[in-house]
C-alpha cells in the first residue's frame, strides 16, 4: 500500500511536470501580437485589423485568430490554454460572465494602467459593461463593445392584422403576454400567413434561443427580469428558482411551445425547431421573413438592413412602392404582463464583449497599444457603422454620423443599453448556468414538470457552489494523474503475477 500511494505522488509529479509542456504550442514570434475572437459576421473587424498593421503600428502586427461560433466553445478553449500557461495568444476576446472567473484563476493581466495612459475615465462608458471587467478592486477586462437583446418584428405584419382587426393595435407587444396571444391570433388567421409567408414558404410565430446552452440563460433571464426579479441568485448565494416569479416565468416559456385551437387552425406561437435554435440558426429564420417576433442581439440589426427581405427593396403590404422603407422595426424586450409596473422590469440581457490581456502573453506591452487603438471613439463608431455592433463609449450614441446612419436607433434605445440586465457577477457563474441548463432544457420539452426543473435546478446552484468550480485545465490534470497511478498499480500487480 505504502508503494502505491509512492508511486500516485510520482505519477502527480510527471504529469504536473510533462502536461503543459506537451500542450503548449510555439508562441508567436517577438513582432506579432495575437487577438483571438468568436467567428466573425462581417468583415469590420479583420479590416480595423488590416488598417492597424499598415497605419498605426508600429514595430509589430496584430493577427486575428477567430474561434468557434458556440461561446461555450470558445470559453473552453481558453480554460484549456490558460490552464497550461500557453502564451500563444495576447489579447482575449471575453464574454462579460467570463472576467470574474478568469481572473480568480490568475489568467488575467490587470489593466487598470492602460485607463491612466490613455486619459480615458471609466465613467465614460457604460456602467455594466465597466463592472463587468471589474474584480476584486482591479480592471481585468476593457469594455469592447456592447450587447443587449431586442425584439425585432415585422411592421408590415402587425400593420395588416391591425388593420384586419386580427390584434387590437399596429404597435409592438408591450407583455410577454400580449405578443404570446397576438402570435398565435396571426398565425391562426389563414389569409395573413399566406400573404407574409417567408422564403421557405413557411410563416413561423416568435422565434428566440432555447437550445441547451448559455442562450438560452440569456433568454430565461430576460423573461425572468419581466416579472420584476432580476436574477436567479440572491445576494447571499441562495438559487431562487422555486420563486413565484421564476416559475411562471418558466411556464411562460413552456406555453410558447404549446398547442391551441382558434378557428379551426392549430397554432403555437413559437415552433419546436426554437428548442434547437441558437443566435445564428434562429436568425436565418428571421431573415428568411420566415418568423414574425424575433429575439436577437444589436448585431442582428444591421444584417437584417443589408437583407432584401427585411429592407423593403421586395416590397410589402407597408411598402407596396418598391422604395428603401424597412419592413421591421426593433423595441425593448418587452414585460411579463400587465401586473407588473415598467420601473421594476429590468428586461434585456447585458452581452457584449470585453478584451482582457493574457497574464502569459509575451507581448504585454504591444497588446495593451493594440487594446487601445481597438476600444478608441474611431474605433468604436466604426464597429458599429459597419459591424453592428454596440459601442461601450456613451459619446458615440450622440455622434452626428451615427445620428444620419441606418444605425441611428442606438441613440433611441440607449435608455435600455444603459439599463441591460446583467446576470450573475460570480467566479462560478459560467459552472452555476452549465449545471442548469439541462434541467431547464427537459423541462422545456417537456420530459419534467415544473416543480421537478426548480428543483433540480436549485440543487445544481448549490452543488457547484459546495465543490468550488475548477477550471477544466485542472480537472483535466486530476484526471490525468489519476490514470496514470491506476496504470502503474495495474502494472505493478501484473509483474507480481
Amino acid at each position: 500500500m505504502r508503494k502505491s500511494i509512492i508511486y500516485f505522488f510520482i505519477a502527480v509529479f510527471f504529469v504536473g511536470f510533462l502536461v503543459p509542456f506537451a500542450q503548449v504550442p510555439a508562441a508567436p514570434t517577438a513582432d506579432v501580437v495575437v487577438i483571438s475572437t468568436g467567428v466573425q459576421t462581417t468583415t469590420a473587424l479583420t479590416d480595423m485589423v488590416t488598417k492597424f498593421n499598415t497605419e498605426v503600428a508600429d514595430g509589430f502586427t496584430v493577427t486575428l485568430q477567430e474561434s468557434t461560433w458556440e461561446t461555450q466553445n470558445q470559453h473552453d478553449t481558453y480554460v484549456t490554454k490558460l490552464a497550461a500557461k500557453d502564451s500563444s495568444i495576447d489579447i482575449i476576446s471575453m464574454d462579460v460572465i467570463w472576467p470574474p472567473e478568469f481572473t480568480a484563476a490568475g489568467w488575467l493581466e490587470p489593466l487598470d494602467d492602460l485607463f491612466a495612459e490613455t486619459g480615458y475615465e471609466k465613467e465614460e462608458y457604460l456602467e455594466a459593461p465597466i463592472k463587468a471587467g471589474f474584480y476584486n478592486g482591479k480592471q481585468y477586462g476593457v469594455p469592447w463593445f456592447h450587447d443587449s437583446a431586442m425584439l425585432y418584428y415585422r411592421a408590415d405584419i402587425l400593420k395588416y392584422a391591425a388593420d384586419n382587426a386580427i390584434i387590437p393595435a399596429n404597435r409592438a407587444p408591450l407583455s410577454w403576454a400580449e405578443l404570446r396571444d397576438w402570435t398565435r391570433s396571426m398565425l391562426a388567421d389563414d389569409d395573413l400567413v399566406t400573404q407574409f409567408a417567408g422564403t421557405d414558404g413557411i410563416l413561423h410565430g416568435f422565434v428566440w434561443q432555447a437550445r441547451e446552452y448559455e442562450g438560452m440563460i440569456c433568454d430565461f433571464m430576460e423573461y425572468l427580469g419581466g416579472t420584476g426579479q432580476l436574477s436567479f441568485l440572491s445576494e447571499d448565494d441562495e438559487p431562487l428558482f422555486n420563486t413565484t416569479e421564476a416559475r411562471k416565468t418558466l411556464e411562460f416559456m413552456k406555453s410558447l411551445f404549446t398547442s391551441v385551437e382558434i378557428g379551426g387552425n392549430t397554432v403555437q406561437a413559437s415552433p419546436d425547431t426554437v428548442l434547437t435554435y441558437h443566435e445564428e440558426t434562429s436568425r436565418a429564420v428571421w431573415n428568411g421573413g420566415n418568423a414574425i417576433f424575433h429575439r436577437n442581439w444589436p448585431y442582428c440589426y444591421r444584417l437584417s438592413m443589408d437583407n432584401e427581405f427585411l429592407n423593403g427593396s421586395l416590397g410589402s403590404y407597408l411598402n407596396a412602392s418598391l422604395d428603401s422603407q424597412k419592413v421591421f422595426g426593433v423595441t425593448p424586450m418587452p414585460k411579463m404582463d400587465a401586473t407588473v409596473s415598467a420601473t421594476d422590469a429590468r428586461t434585456s440581457c447585458l452581452g457584449g464583449w470585453q478584451l482582457g490581456l493574457n497574464v502569459y502573453s509575451k507581448q504585454k506591452d504591444n497588446a495593451k497599444e493594440f487594446i487601445k487603438w481597438l476600444t478608441d471613439y474611431d474605433q468604436q463608431k466604426y464597429y458599429l457603422l459597419n459591424g453592428g455592433q454596440i459601442p461601450t463609449r456613451i459619446d458615440v450614441y450622440n455622434d452626428a454620423g451615427v445620428l444620419a446612419s441606418d444605425q441611428a436607433y442606438v441613440n433611441e434605445l440607449f435608455p435600455v443599453f444603459e439599463k441591460a440586465l446583467p446576470r450573475p457577477v460570480h467566479p462560478d457563474y459560467p459552472a452555476m448556468s452549465k449545471a442548469i441548463w439541462s434541467p431547464m432544457h427537459l423541462y422545456l420539452v417537456g420530459s419534467s414538470t415544473l416543480n421537478e426543473a426548480t428543483a433540480a435546478m436549485d440543487q445544481a446552484v448549490e452543488d457547484v457552489l459546495a465543490e468550488g468550480a475548477a477550471p477544466s485545465g485542472i480537472n483535466d490534470l486530476a484526471a490525468l494523474a489519476l490514470f496514470s497511478m491506476g496504470v502503474l498499480v495495474i502494472y505493478k500487480r501484473k509483474k507480481r503475477n
